[in-house]
């Protein structure tokens, strides 16, 4: 394994865990319990999200089949729960299409990708299945099992993906699964196990508005400027 390649295997690793620090911050309203005001609310997620922007792009543009597993496994979550989806998220979708022209495609693995891809897609929507049937989307015991074994699992593909066939490009996705999943197995067990205590719902959806009212407030500025001149 050269140097490069170990840098993309701990750049996977580090935008799975951004991506699921900022996913359960945000959805979870954690930013009191972190000691986060609601002035620094929209700067501290700004900046997860820009860096793992960042890291997503680079990932993407040398290992292309992680943005295809990547965008259908989110497309599988978003019909499932649309609600839960906030403009920066869905901005996963369109986003990406400026990073077609610059793909590095390994023509060598496509069977081996699609057939990967099949697999890890099917396993994505039983897991969704399983969890959407639960009344706390959030976190339960039975979401904590599930990522559980869903992270035992990616540990066990890594270790043995010279016996699975695995491509490169879907090994990076196992790598990211694997910060994505250890983040969210700490996470469930702390909230499931009340080891700190969450706001209510109320507060949740209060925090979820900052960015837009932030936004709202920026435009009437700008247009008592406008009134004004």
């Amino acid at each position: 394994m050269n140097i490069i390649k170990k840098k993309y295997i701990i750049l996977a690793i580090i935008i799975g865990v951004l991506c699921k620090v900022y996913d359960d911050i945000y959805d979870n309203n954690l930013y009191g319990y972190l000691g986060i005001s609601k002035d620094i609310i929209p700067y501290f997620n700004d900046i997860l999200k820009g860096l793992f922007v960042i890291g997503y792009t680079i990932i993407c543009i040398n290992y292309p089949f992680f943005l295809i597993t990547f965008t259908l496994c989110n497309i599988i979550v978003y019909f499932n729960c649309k609600q839960d989806f906030n403009s920066y998220e869905f901005s996963i979708f369109v986003s990406p299409i400026i990073l077609i022209p610059f793909l590095k495609w390994n023509t060598n693995e496509y069977y081996k990708n699609t057939i990967w891809l099949i697999i890890v897609i099917t396993g994505m929507m039983m897991v969704e299945n399983l969890s959407n049937k639960e009344k706390n989307k959030e976190y339960s015991n039975q979401k904590l099992l599930l990522r559980f074994i869903s992270l035992s699992m990616s540990i066990l593909i890594v270790i043995y993906n010279s016996e699975q066939f695995i491509s490169s490009d879907l090994l990076i996705l196992f790598y990211f699964s694997i910060g994505y999943l250890f983040v969210s197995c700490i996470t469930q067990i702390v909230l499931v196990n009340n080891l700190i205590k969450i706001h209510s719902k109320d507060n949740i959806k209060e925090i979820k508005k900052i960015h837009s009212k932030d936004n709202i407030k920026e435009i009437k500025k700008e247009e008592e400027k406008t009134n004004i001149i």
